[in-house]
């Protein structure tokens, strides 16, 4: 098929892989500006000199050569930047941003970073607007993602800006909350923005300790991503030695949180050496515990074993080799999203959706899902992977495709996922519970219980019903028969559903 007019018959490709040698992450951002802007229905965006206009129009410095740059990889793009094509295009504010942040921080191997240093100074009085309107609106509960990620970027940009302890400690306690419950691009942005606040160099400890608060709520339930951005942060032995008493005490949905982001630590390469006995005596301690401890204990034996800290025995294997999608099924995905887009051959595309069928570690994999979830493929990339999840024996490719739908599933797939979940692969229904339960709230008529019986208190029955405020968390929180089920039931009934803007 031929490209409409004024879009590009080649689009820029990437350099290596995450499954290894560096990771060009400037490429993918490039990749990701210029996919969004030639997928416009608008021809004035497909054309780069009427684009280059629009941005200056909205006070970014740009021309037709400096598009150019920027879209093919030859020069990384600023906050500023990212912010006008947000603008120009009208993408969700900060979603470019916030994946390119999330690149940057959250990807070892790294070639050339996704993110410009930033020109020229942002004032005290446009810092103190930001924080104003971000305090007021966080007070009133109306405070979106984009708001968020802005003042973290001021607070990261200009760290010798002074805002008063009670302040962010205030803050803290509705962003760590809000990142607990968001979804889709509220979640990269407020995710994005916790994460530049826990490595600030003097708001960091008043971070930690609202995370420490939080996981030790009596019921709490959604913590998993809360703890993720310890793991994320710079080396500081103050968020390791948090993270090892976590897993030391936590419950069982924190301890795995904390062992999880532990992981990822030593995964990016950030964990301080020093640490190093503590998390060996850790591995001892869950060894000896539950069959999910000694599971947490074998992700943590992976990763000392790979930085060298314990022999590999010959007892335990080498990590697997990447595991590969069929040439056919990649291809059938490239196939529907080009057609959804009208884009050329997209090299990069394929390499994204390989990376999500084959690297074995969720980290990796996390970062391909927030880049296709940012494109303009998302849509038709959903639709087939409901196709997937459904077609045929549950193998590794359907795993793969219920995943995927976890982070691009969107509200016109509402019935279609409620009757995969009902008459689709066991296996695969509390995936395709949680995918559902983050496109849009589950109707209160819906029996969740008849989609999926398992009602133990680590069952993910509670997370939807919890995310969409459904009336059956009214009957658990009264009950007195499962203690932990009320205590779960009672905190989402404190905390409230899915954050979504």
């Amino acid at each position: 098929m031929a490209p409409a007019a004024g879009r590009p018959t080649r689009i820029t490709t990437d350099r290596g892989g995450v499954t290894g040698g560096r990771l060009d992450l400037r490429a993918r951002m490039a990749w990701l500006a210029r996919t969004v802007r030639c997928a416009s229905g608008d021809p004035g965006n497909q054309r780069q000199v009427d684009f280059a206009r629009r941005l200056t129009e909205r006070g970014v410095n740009a021309s037709n050569s400096r598009i150019s740059m920027w879209e093919n990889g030859h020069q990384a793009m600023s906050l500023e930047v990212m912010g006008g094509y947000e603008r120009v295009l009208d993408l969700t504010p900060a979603l470019l941003q916030a994946t390119a942040t999330a690149l940057s921080r959250g990807v070892r191997r790294r070639g050339r970073l996704p993110i410009a240093e930033p020109r020229g100074e942002i004032s005290q009085l446009e810092g103190q607007r930001r924080l104003d309107a971000v305090y007021d609106a966080a007070m009133r509960g109306t405070c979106v993602g984009s708001d968020w990620f802005a003042l973290a970027a001021y607070w990261n940009r200009v760290p010798t800006a002074m805002t008063p302890v009670a302040i962010v400690r205030q803050l803290m306690l509705v962003l760590v909350d809000e990142v607990a419950r968001a979804v889709g691009p509220a979640y990269t942005t407020r995710y994005q923005a916790l994460g530049m606040v826990i490595d600030h160099p003097v708001y960091s400890p008043i971070a930690v300790e609202t995370i420490h608060d939080y996981a030790v709520e009596t019921g709490v339930d959604s913590v998993m991503d809360v703890l993720g951005a310890l793991g994320e942060c710079q080396p500081n032995i103050a968020v390791t030695r948090e993270l090892i008493s976590l897993a030391r005490t936590g419950n069982g949905r924190v301890r795995a949180g904390a062992v999880y982001a532990l992981e990822t630590s030593m995964l990016l390469r950030v964990l301080p050496q020093e640490a190093l006995p503590h998390v060996q005596r850790l591995t001892q301690m869950l060894r000896a515990g539950s069959v999910q401890d000694l599971r947490l204990a074998e992700r943590l034996v992976r990763q000392l074993i790979e930085l060298g800290v314990v022999e590999r025995p010959s007892r335990v294997p080498r990590p697997a080799p990447d595991r590969r999608a069929t040439s056919k099924v990649v291809a059938q995905y490239v196939t529907r999203a080009r057609e959804a887009t009208g884009l050329p051959q997209d090299p990069v595309l394929v390499n994204l959706l390989e990376e999500a069928h084959g690297h074995d570690h969720h980290q990796y994999r996390h970062h391909v899902a927030l880049l296709l979830m940012a494109s303009p493929y998302r849509p038709a990339l959903a639709d087939h992977a409901l196709t997937v999840a459904l077609s045929g024996p549950t193998g590794h490719e359907a795993y793969c495709a219920a995943w995927l739908l976890t982070y691009l599933a969107h509200p016109e797939q509402d019935a279609a996922l409620l009757a995969a979940i009902a008459n689709g692969p066991e296996s695969l229904r509390s995936t395709l519970l949680m995918a559902r339960t983050h496109a849009s709230p589950l109707p209160p008529e819906v029996d969740l219980v008849a989609l999926q019986p398992d009602t133990s208190s680590e069952s993910p029955l509670v997370y939807a019903a919890g995310m969409s405020q459904h009336p059956l968390l009214a009957t658990w929180a009264g009950q007195n028969k499962n203690p932990s089920l009320r205590e779960r039931a009672q905190w989402w009934q404190r905390h409230g559903g899915a954050v979504r803007e």
